[in-house]
């Protein structure tokens, strides 16, 4: 039990600390003046699939859940946000938000308006989170084009793919000792795309001039 207890505090620092990765990204946004082919896609994803996670933490009292996604939805409300101020494209983001408004609050009512069995909305809830938590893990594909096109992953975060890694790790190990399949399913499915994005900054390096770029706005 002490186990669970303490790797449940691991893989909370780490999501919580995962959440500000984004901050590199809105940093290199602001210093260009624009998000340029910079998808807004992995903060809408995390905005969705964090705030059925806090509904699931409340419905099954686990504590960890409801306090990492909380702090994320909000996070990931501030990047979109962010990404609506220096983009062009800003009837694209509107659609976006609008979605991720509508598959947060739908899920909700469903929830509340029509299930009354605790165990049966803890199911259908728990199956809708693993759906968006893929979907989360996955959001960095949506520049895969991008990166067939140029042969390079400079449109790719890789700070972000990597901590989302190391996190799908810790929650699956964390799930597995939970023996809650609905934290493990995702995460498992977490790790292989992990290895798959991961593999493409092998493949696909980044630009020596996206390199310095990095290195300068860091510095």
């Amino acid at each position: 039990m002490e186990i669970i207890l303490v790797l449940g505090w691991i893989c909370s620092f780490s999501s919580i600390a995962v959440q500000f990765v984004g901050i590199e990204i809105c940093f290199r946004i602001w210093k260009k003046g624009s998000t340029g082919d910079i998808s807004p896609a992995p903060f809408v994803a995390n905005l969705i699939a964090a705030g059925l996670w806090v509904k699931y933490g409340l419905l099954t009292s686990i504590q960890s859940l409801i306090i990492v996604n909380a702090l994320g939805a909000i996070l990931a409300l501030i990047y979109v946000i962010f990404f609506y101020i220096y983009s062009l494209r800003k009837s694209l983001i509107s659609r976006f938000m609008v979605f991720g408004c509508l598959a947060i609050s739908v899920p909700y009512l469903y929830i509340g308006v029509y299930l009354e069995d605790q165990n049966l909305a803890i199911e259908h809830l728990g199956k809708m989170c693993v759906l968006m938590t893929v979907i989360s893990y996955a959001a960095p594909l949506a520049s895969l084009f991008d990166v067939f096109r140029q042969r390079s992953t400079d449109c790719m975060s890789f700070p972000l793919v990597l901590a989302y890694f190391i996190v799908s790790v810790e929650w699956f190990i964390y799930g597995s000792l939970l023996k809650d399949q609905y934290v493990q399913t995702p995460n498992l499915i977490g790790i292989a795309l992990g290895i798959l994005q991961l593999g493409l900054f092998v493949v696909y390096p980044k630009s020596k001039t996206a390199s310095k770029e990095i290195t300068i706005e860091v510095l």
